[in-house]
């Protein structure tokens, strides 16, 4: 059984508030069918994402280092988690939870469990676990005479004894021997021929996944959701709907890994702070790295360029000091053995370096992409809701990948629609292509 020291949970843990608005013709009427939001409900989601079952967000299986995987899910109710995984077909099977000073994660609705010894070479079967709490009287809220019992509709100063105990023994009476399990499986990657696939600015637009996943290629390794993917957050169960649960479904779809690029619309409304809740992150922070096969992947955060320039954003953020502080980690990432001896190094992030004004992206051109820039073989980027590809030149220094809107609009060519890009590995030899919503290719170029 793997035991997760407190520093491992932290790095395992699972931030703040507005944004750039989008274009002003974003919104209009599409020109063609675009399945949106109101489609939730619809199959395929009911299987990810159903509040009335136990595990009512399925799991996602994130990628936060080479070895290292983070399996996050939901209940409705607090529980104990944890995840059986095995990568001999399921011959056998080890345990894998999060421990912090001795004590598992209990008192939670959210969970995380942490593989550490993982080899993507070799296919991966895991069961999350979920066993809700039963008693509150000895593992969690004991309550005492005057305070208030969750889920009972009594005031404090009401609540006896007796009221507890009924409260406790229907608990016990429903949950007692309960046991939720959720089955998932990621496929092996061949590290010689692998893709890896791209979604960004989806906007709350949930039926736009299996749309297009339509186009997606065969063995898909990863797939990046690279920021924008909601358009606000009006609560934190927006996080649940709109970014757990599409990361679960496409990874259960593709039997592939997942990671996030926060973007800069995750950050706008009262519950930006929240979303970490609801991701494992690397180190516990918002970019990383990880390799597979001789390619090196990075994926960055590229916060909020604009809030030091704009008098209204000062007091929701300091954001001046965060790039600093992932400088100084892509620096050290920079120096390691692994990005050194990288074969071709790729980064995710939402906002590239073309197609935004100078004084918007100042900060995040001298914080991240300038060290870049005889590094970096591609990067792959969204944002600017206009799928192209850039050659190195005079825009970026290395070619830079955008995925294209939402959908869509009267008026517009076809690369302002929705997209999937598609990055092609095949040892050393990068390709990538993007596919729009109506199913045409807007390019295919050799990095």
């Amino acid at each position: 059984m793997t035991k997760m020291k407190r520093r491992d949970f932290l790095k395992a843990s699972v931030a703040a508030a507005f944004g750039a608005p989008l274009v002003a013709n974003a919104w209009q009427k599409p020109s063609i069918s675009s399945p949106m939001q109101d489609t939730w409900f619809n199959e395929p989601w009911r299987d990810i994402y159903n509040p009335k079952e136990f595990i009512c967000v399925k799991p996602a299986v994130h990628i936060l280092g080479t070895n290292t995987l983070g399996i996050w899910w939901k209940t409705n109710d607090i529980a104990v988690g944890w995840v059986d995984a095995s990568q001999d077909g399921g011959k056998t099977y080890r345990r894998y939870w999060l421990e912090v000073d001795g004590v598992r994660s209990t008192n939670t609705c959210t969970h995380v469990a942490v593989i550490d010894d993982y080899d993507s070479s070799k296919p991966l079967k895991f069961r999350a676990v979920s066993r809700p709490i039963a008693e509150f009287g000895r593992f969690g809220q004991v309550r005492y005479k005057g305070e208030a019992i969750p889920g009972v509709n009594l005031k404090a100063y009401k609540v006896g004894i007796n009221a507890y105990n009924k409260f406790n023994r229907e608990r016990i009476n429903k949950y007692t021997g309960e046991e939720h399990i959720y089955e998932g499986e990621v496929a092996a990657i061949n590290h010689d021929e692998f893709n890896v696939i791209m979604f960004n600015d989806i906007h709350h637009s949930l039926g736009l996944y299996p749309e297009l996943l339509k186009y997606a290629p065969k063995s898909v390794a990863l797939a990046v959701f690279a920021g924008d993917i909601l358009d606000h957050s009006r609560s934190d169960a927006d996080f649940d709907k709109h970014l757990s649960s599409p990361m679960a479904y496409v990874g259960k779809e593709l039997k592939c890994l997942t990671s996030f690029a926060r973007g800069n619309h995750e950050m706008m409304g009262l519950y930006a702070q929240f979303v970490r809740n609801h991701i494992p992150l690397f180190d516990g922070a918002f970019y990383g790295a990880f390799s597979i096969g001789s390619t090196r992947f990075a994926v960055l955060d590229s916060g909020m360029p604009s809030a030091s320039e704009d008098p209204m954003l000062l007091d929701r953020f300091a954001m001046e000091p965060y790039l600093k502080r992932e400088r100084r980690w892509l620096e050290g990432e920079m120096a390691s053995k692994e990005w050194k001896g990288a074969a071709n190094r790729v980064a995710f992030a939402h906002i590239p370096p073309v197609g935004g004004n100078s004084k918007e992206y100042r900060n995040i051109n001298a914080y991240l992409y300038g060290p870049l820039e005889k590094d970096l073989t591609l990067l792959m980027a969204g944002h600017v809701h206009d799928g192209r590809y850039y050659k190195s030149g005079a825009m970026a220094k290395f070619p830079v990948l955008t995925g294209g809107g939402p959908y869509k609009t009267k008026g517009t060519k076809g690369n302002h629609m929705a997209t999937l890009s598609v990055l092609s590995v095949k040892g050393a030899s990068l390709e990538v292509y993007q596919i729009g919503l109506d199913g045409k290719e807007n390019f295919r170029e050799k990095v």
